[in-house]
């Protein structure tokens, strides 16, 4: 991966996990069910979900 596809793949995460955050302080009841509310490790699906949009996002962010 080059350095502008990391960029913006590490851009998306950074965004996806801060929207989590907004999530859970407004759903806490849906974001228990996602594991979203809990300190530490994540759920591995929902992270690798959030890992494949991160690229797929990024890469059309860099084509753009």
């Amino acid at each position: 991966m080059d350095d502008l596809t990391l960029r913006y793949f590490d851009a998306e995460m950074r965004y996806l996990r801060e929207a989590a955050k907004a999530f859970a302080q407004a759903h806490p009841d849906r974001a228990a069910m996602l594991d979203l509310d809990k300190a530490g490790t994540p759920d591995p699906y929902v992270e690798r979900l959030f890992e494949g949009f991160a690229f797929s996002v990024g890469r059309l962010r860099e084509k753009n």
